[in-house]
């Protein structure tokens, strides 16, 4: 699966380096955070042999954020606040 950045990943299957229900995020420099962070090139080894998957709650939180923020723009440019 191709990591996406700014998504938030919960671990389905873990390693000796992740274990089953901790979650990353990949951030805007590519790099993967956790406790830590692990550099773009170090990813694909740190992550072998883990299954994980989008972070559903969490999209669904981020998502309202968003659209809260994009009322407050339009609001602000269409003149209804």
């Amino acid at each position: 699966m191709k990591l996406i950045r700014g998504m938030r990943y919960i671990v389905k299957k873990g390693n000796d380096n992740f274990n089953t229900g901790e979650t990353f995020d990949i951030n805007d420099d590519s790099y993967l955070y956790a406790y830590g962070f692990i550099a773009p090139s170090e990813i694909d080894d740190a992550l072998e042999g883990c299954e994980y998957e989008p972070d559903l709650e969490w999209c669904k939180a981020r998502k309202k954020v968003l659209m809260d923020e994009l009322d407050i723009l339009s609001g602000v440019i269409y003149g209804n606040q």
